[in-house]
């Protein structure tokens, strides 16, 4: 018997350099692929129904969403370049062996 789904199925095609690189992702996030796609699709359509309120509120408003709107943009290119110097070898994290939460756990050693 075939897999019924909840929701509708859609076939989409993918150049495989995009495909490769959400199912990394995904696979970071632990998600499916098609979770990873799901979840990358709702968040662009909220942040264009948030620059569409912004553009339409008064000018005060529109500045703090597109300043927050930022501040995440910022944030998700520290947290990659981060990372991606971690997986270079850039940076080493080591263990400090203090397993008390309210201290920091790890320290870092630039090259």
């Amino acid at each position: 018997m075939p897999k019924k789904y909840k929701y509708p199925t859609y076939q989409l095609r993918l150049p495989p350099e995009l495909k490769a690189a959400l199912e990394d992702v995904a696979r970071k996030n632990e998600r499916s692929l098609n979770s990873e796609i799901t979840h990358r699709l709702e968040k662009s359509l909220e942040a264009d129904e948030q620059a569409a309120a912004a553009l339409a509120g008064d000018p005060h408003q529109q500045i703090n969403v597109l300043t927050e709107q930022m501040g995440q943009m910022l944030k998700a290119v520290a947290a990659a370049n981060a990372l991606a110097a971690v997986e270079s070898g850039r940076i080493q994290i080591e263990e400090t062996g203090n397993n008390d939460a309210s201290d920091n756990q790890h320290a870092y050693k630039p090259d």
